[in-house]
């Protein structure tokens, strides 16, 4: 498997699991996904494996657009540069 994405919906939420490896092929399926989340977008990186410049660029313009994650790696928080939680 390269990649999974599959995307949940709930009323005052979406969330979008991504399994596997996020490559720039599956980016624009990724944000395909993102569109449009009723509430709050959540991505649930809890089985990423591993994510090239794209795949990471992706995610942290979904970030910067109030997508909040879910299940990342402290490798994943260091790779996205996302500050610490206070």
């Amino acid at each position: 498997m390269q990649i999974r994405i599959t995307k949940t919906d709930s009323d005052t939420a979406t969330i979008v699991q991504v399994d596997g490896r996020l490559a720039e092929d599956a980016v624009a399926d990724l944000e395909g996904e993102c569109q449009s989340p009723r509430g709050t977008l959540y991505l649930d990186l809890t089985n990423l494996i591993s994510a090239d410049a794209e795949g990471l660029k992706a995610l942290n313009k979904l970030v910067e657009s109030g997508a909040r994650l879910v299940g990342e790696s402290p490798y994943f928080r260091l790779r996205l540069k996302l500050e610490e939680d206070e």
